[in-house]
């Protein structure tokens, strides 16, 4: 069977499939590894796994972003790849493809022939409102490497990196890092390791929660000054703005904190926690406006009217009450 030898990793999470890549090179570590990549000779891919002796040493060969998941192949060479898995399985050799860009995204047959018959492992991004499993992955990757999390610690990096793995993953490389000999991290590890420039995204979200606008000001120009991208910025400033009109209105509705987790797909405790911060510091239709104001500054962004950098000061100064 294929599938013994063969992998297909593919999805919108390239980090996982990074990882994926690095977890097959240590598991066959002992074999021989060749890299091929985006555009080249099938034939000479076909002579690598065909010419074997008796001391050919076993091979792994990655194949990285080949030009067959853009464009479709003829029916002769189709036939060559076929035959360069079957080789694989009959010399023992392993062939692991992986997509790290995006494709056309078009249906091609050499894709459904690879989900057909091979190891082939989807890898997809959590959406934003999947944080309950964002908040699993992140608890096995803490435990996986050895340490506890408390479950306060597990919120606040969601806050600071969202449902960016790559990131969490990084967030976490440096506080087991900070840690020293400990093996527990706790929320006072989270905010120590925020203190530093390149981690104060947990000020900018908790002081835009407790809606104190001069303090962001000041917050938001460190985070510049520190080389913080005011694009991404400006996408976590709006994803929680909208949170913030999404849990407001649920409230509004008397649905019940169970029934907003659900709709929304976050933690209870977590929607709990927000929501007694912001019920009396906003209001829904200020929220409102400040949609109108982040949508209207995304267009001039697009259109060349305006920097990224003074949309996104624009819109923090857009959060300071207006004087009667």
């Amino acid at each position: 069977m294929l599938k013994n030898n063969i992998y297909y990793l593919y999805g919108e999470e390239t980090f996982l499939i990074q990882e994926k890549v690095q977890e097959l090179k240590a598991k066959y570590a002992a074999y021989s590894p060749e890299t091929f990549s985006d555009k080249f000779n099938l034939e000479t891919l076909f002579h690598t796994v065909s010419t074997i002796s008796l001391f050919t040493t076993p091979k792994i060969i990655f194949i990285k972003n080949p030009y067959f998941f853009k464009e479709k192949l003829d029916d002769k060479t189709f036939k060559l790849f076929q035959k360069i898995c079957q080789n694989c399985l009959q010399n023992n050799f392993i062939l692991a493809l992986y997509q790290t860009a995006k494709s056309a995204g078009k249906r091609l047959k050499i894709k459904d022939y690879l989900k057909k018959e091979t190891n082939s492992i989807e890898y997809k991004s959590f959406k934003n409102w999947e944080q309950n499993k964002v908040l699993t992955w992140l608890k096995t990757r803490v435990q996986n490497l050895g340490y506890e999390i408390e479950h306060n610690a597990l919120l606040a990096l969601t806050e600071i990196s969202g449902t960016n793995l790559s990131q969490l993953a990084t967030e976490i490389h440096k506080i087991t890092v900070y840690l020293g000999q400990r093996k527990k991290i706790t929320l006072e590890d989270i905010k120590a390791m925020s203190a530093s420039p390149e981690s104060s995204i947990w000020d900018f979200t908790e002081t835009l929660k407790n809606k104190n606008t001069k303090q962001l000001v000041g917050i938001t120009q460190k985070l510049l000054q520190n080389n913080e991208d005011p694009i991404a910025l400006l996408g976590l400033l709006t994803s929680n703005i909208r949170l913030y009109y999404q849990i407001l209105t649920l409230f509004k509705q008397k649905q019940s904190l169970p029934q907003i987790a659900t709709i929304l797909g976050k933690n209870p405790f977590y929607l709990q926690k927000i929501y007694a911060s912001i019920k009396n510091k906003y209001q829904l239709s200020e929220l409102e406006n400040m949609f109108a104001v982040l949508s209207q500054k995304d267009l001039e962004i697009k259109t060349g009217r305006i920097s990224a950098r003074s949309a996104l000061e624009l819109c923090v100064l857009e959060l300071e009450p207006k004087k009667k």
